[in-house]
This record gives structure tokens, sequence and C-alpha cells, in this order.
């Protein structure tokens, strides 16, 4: 289910990015084959896996908080267990 955000932060080392949603510290989704490294960054919720394929309007940032994956403009989101392509729509 998609979520319409009217809300954009910017981030940089020193301004980590924050959720829209609950204003809680979001990483950056990791795309590709994940190795054994990033299977542990990711069980310590230090890594979200956005798994092998990076289409156009794939989500950048994960919150585990809110179990939310957001576009770069944060403007789109979708629940951790949706279907990542209703993103393409």
């Amino acid at each position: 289910m998609k979520t319409k955000i009217n809300s954009t932060t910017a981030a940089s080392a020193t301004n980590p990015m924050k959720c829209p949603i609950c204003n809680k510290t979001m990483i950056e989704i990791v795309y590709g084959v994940p190795n054994s490294e990033l299977w542990k960054k990711a069980k310590q919720k230090k890594a979200f896996i956005g798994g092998c394929c990076v289409f156009e309007h794939s989500p950048r940032f994960h919150c585990y908080n809110c179990r939310k994956s957001f576009s770069e403009d944060l403007k789109t989101s979708i629940d951790e267990n949706d279907d990542w392509l209703l993103l393409c729509d």
C-alpha cells in the first residue's frame, strides 16, 4: 500500500535522514547480492537489504520503527511486507 508523504528532509553525514512519520533515523537501502557481512548488519538493523534488482522508483531509505521504505524525496512510502513493484504504478 502506497502512502503519500508531504515532507522532504535532506540527509548528510552530520544530519541523518529522519522518518517523516516517526522522526526516527532511517538507513539507506542496499541493493545487490548480499554477502555474509551485510546479512549480519541487516539482522542488527544496521542495514536493510532491498534485493538484487533496482528500478527507477525503488525505495532509497528504510525506517525499522515504522516498517516502511521511502522514495528518495520521501513523498512515497511502501510497507515492509508489500510488493515493492507497486511504486512503479
